[in-house]
This record gives structure tokens, sequence and C-alpha cells, in this order.
């Protein structure tokens, strides 16, 4: 092979770098939905092995990556289609209710109910109109959901658009994910190594989020609701919908819609439906995480667990919803290769600095001795 020439080498970098960066301003608007198409070929691999191993596919790949995403569609599609419907449902039944709801009178329970607690009996005050008040939040949060409901309708081409990426990306990589990934290890300047490395830490932390947190975070929810159903609420499937976007946060979650239910039970009078809400959050839905999380993290995603609340709240701080997944698996690479560092690199890095300072060291000594030299000579 001939030496390449230098001039050649820079000018193709520089005509790499410029390409990199055109096509990387071509794709930014389809961004979000490529990064989702790739954690869902990343999930979606087991799947697509398990129809590969059948003998009536006969390796045929369009066929089993075809089954793959109609398995996907059929049973994650479908049941978010029809989870928005019943939850938008749910959300004008219940601005319904609270437009006809005689909010004074609730208020004046509330305020008997609190009479008898030291320090409590004011809080409230009974001469105020509350419904006079909270009417115009009433009719601003029903113009809210009006508007959201014609924004997506206008948003609907580009979510057809963003869907046809979707099918097309994971169509075309789940056949060729084990090829194109040794392909892309075997081109990185990072070396094989340390290449597999990083792919198995991405891999590991994508898996882990969307097995420890989210599938923890739809169970907790859908077991939540079956509580609120029990304990008699109203507008059951709203509250286990909610019970699952809180479960994502860290920590506290669900514990502040449950204890707002308990108060508000306890307030009205209800106290079994504030000890069956408590009792079910407590005793059997709190446990669900303790017990399902450690067997649904792997370990190559395992990281400091401060340093995981911060890269959550950071990454949805920064990115959104996507965050929940830049936040995490940004800080998992960064502290894989601080450890890379201090296990490859830190120890040559220190030789080298320590060898520095000792030769800037001797040089000074010897402009030192040649100095003293000179007045002596003088």
């Amino acid at each position: 092979m001939e030496k390449v020439n230098l001039t050649e080498r820079l000018f193709f970098y520089i005509v790499f770098l410029i390409l990199i960066i055109l096509a990387l301003l071509m794709i930014q608007p389809y961004f979000t939905i490529l990064v989702v198409s790739l954690i869902s070929v990343i999930i979606l691999k087991p799947v697509y092995s398990f129809y590969m191993k059948r003998s009536w596919i006969r390796e045929r790949k369009t066929l089993a990556a075809s089954l793959t995403l109609l398995s996907v569609f059929v049973i994650l599609i479908i049941p978010v289609i029809l989870m928005v419907w019943l939850t938008a449902s749910q959300l004008a039944g219940l601005f319904e209710q609270l437009a006809a709801l005689n909010l004074d009178a609730a208020i004046e329970s509330i305020q008997r109910a609190l009479e008898g607690i030291p320090f409590l009996g004011d809080v409230l005050a009974p001469d105020i109109s509350i419904a006079e008040s909270v009417g115009p939040v009433i009719r601003a949060a029903a113009q809210v959901m009006a508007d959201f409901a014609v924004s997506l309708g206008a948003a609907l081409p580009k979510l057809m658009l963003q869907g046809i990426i979707f099918i097309v990306v994971v169509a075309t990589l789940l056949p060729a994910y084990d090829t194109l990934l040794p392909k892309l290890v075997e081109i990185s300047p990072l070396g094989v190594e340390l290449s597999e490395l990083y792919s198995r830490k991405i891999t590991a932390m994508v898996k882990s989020l969307v097995f420890g947190v989210f599938l923890i975070a739809i169970i907790q929810g859908a077991v939540m609701g079956i509580f609120f159903w029990i304990a008699g609420l109203p507008f059951v499937f709203l509250l286990a919908i909610v019970s699952m976007l809180l479960a994502l946060i860290p920590m506290v979650g669900i514990s502040w819609l449950v204890i707002a239910i308990a108060i508000i039970a306890l307030l009205t009078g209800n106290w079994v439906t504030a000890l069956i809400v408590l009792g079910g959050f407590y005793g059997v839905v709190n446990w669900i995480d303790v017990l399902l999380r450690p067997k649904l993290l792997m370990k190559d995603a395992t990281i400091n667990f401060a340093l995981f609340i911060l890269s959550i709240f950071g990454g949805i701080a920064w990115a959104g919803f996507m965050g929940l997944f830049y936040g995490p698996v940004i800080m998992l690479l960064l502290v894989t290769t601080i450890q890379i560092y201090a296990e490859r690199y830190a120890h040559e890095d220190i030789d080298m600095v320590g060898e520095a300072i000792k030769k800037l060291g001797n040089s000074d000594d010897e402009a030192e001795r040649a100095a003293e030299a000179g007045q002596e000579e003088a």
C-alpha cells in the first residue's frame, strides 16, 4: 500500500468533517425519531432473533423484521392509541364535572372537618366564593385541552412522516445489527476493546432504562389503578395514567398523588378510601420497585445513585422527555471514560508530568550554577 500524502489526508479529513456537519444539519429535524428508532432496535433485537430462529421463517430477514414491527404495533402502538383516547375522554368528563361542581359546598364541608383541629379552623374562609375564583382556572384548562387537540390534528402529517421514518430505520437496522456493529467497532479510532466497551455500556443503559424505569412505572401505575378502583374513586384510568407518569420520577413518584388523595379523602370523611389508597401504595406498589428494579438493571449500567438522579433531572431539563435517555447514557459514558483514564493513561501521564517537572528543575539548577560560576569569575 502506497504511503498517503499528508496534504491528501488532511484534505480528506476536512471533506469528511464538512460532510458529517451537513448530514447532521439535514437530519436534525428528525434526530429524536432516529434516536427512538435506534433505542427500539436495541430493545427489539431479541424479538427479531426469536422470529429468525423459527423454522417457517427460513432466515428471511425482511419477513422477520416485518413480523417484529407488527408485534410492536399490536402489543404497543394499539394500546397507546387506546390509552390516549381514554385519557382524553376522561379529561373531558373531569372538566365537565368540575364546571358543574358546587365548590363552595365542598369547601364548607372541608371547613367543618377542620374546625375540630387546633389552628386550622380558620384556614379556609367560608365567605369567599371558591367557585368564582376557580371557574376561570377550569375554563382556561379546558381551553388548553382544546388547543392541544387542534395542535395534535395539525401535527398529524408530521407524526405520519416520523412513523414512516421509524418503520424504515428499524426494518433496515434490525437485519444489519449483527454485522453493522462490528464494522463500526473495526473503523473506530478507539480500538476494538474500548469501542466494544462503550457499545456494551450504551446498550446496557438503554435496556436498563426501558425495563428498569419505564416498565416498572407502567406496572406500578396499573397496580395503583386497581387500588383506586377498589377505593371507589372516579376517573380511575386517568389516575392510573398520572401514576405511571409520576412513577418515572425517582424517589418520590406516585407518593405525591397518593398522599394528596388520602388527605382529601380524610377531610371529606372517606377514611376507608384513604386507608385503601395508602395501604395499596405502601403495602404493594412501593415494593414492586424495590423487588423488580435490581433484577431489571444490568450490571454494566451501574452508576452512583446520586449521579443517576442528577442525570435524570438534568437530562429532562436539557432535552425534555428524551432527556430520560440522554442524561443517564451521557453520565454513564463519562464515568466509564474516567475509569478508563484512571486504569490506562493516568499512571503514564503522572510519570510524564513528573519527568517534565524533574527536567525543568534540573534546568533551573543548571542555570543557577552557571549564574553562580559567572559571579565567581567576575
